[in-house]
């Protein structure tokens, strides 16, 4: 295992025995921040569309609790689907961030866009 290359130099000195050593567990420890990096990277990218896929469940299970009529169900549903479609963030927040003229502007645009399938 302390061998230098493909194996066939082994360390001569008890030093380059340490130092063998020591730079073996610095690129493990160097792979390991490399993998945990990697891994956060990935569970970042499905955040969003898990959280709209929670949300569309529990929207689900809300109706059903209620007992809503099917068709109220679907069109719920469908403006749900359409309204967030894997797009969920603080709105407020955004919103609230802006100046005035901009948030003006941005909710006219919202509001006009936003009419979707439930109301007819």
């Amino acid at each position: 295992m302390l061998s230098i290359g493909y194996g066939n130099e082994p360390p001569k000195t008890s030093l380059d025995g340490m130092l063998t050593g020591i730079f073996q567990l610095i690129g493990a420890i160097l792979f390991a921040i490399f993998i945990g990096y990697l891994t956060t990277q990935i569970q970042k990218i499905d955040t969003t569309r898990k959280a709209y896929k929670d949300n569309l469940m529990q929207v689900k299970a809300y109706m059903r609790f209620h007992k809503l009529p099917q068709l109220l169900k679907e069109r719920v549903t469908s403006y749900y689907e359409n309204r967030f479609s894997g797009m969920l963030f603080d709105e407020g927040a955004i919103l609230a961030d802006m100046n005035p003229l901009q948030r003006v502007g941005i909710t006219a645009k919202i509001e006009i866009s936003s009419f979707g399938p439930m109301f007819f």
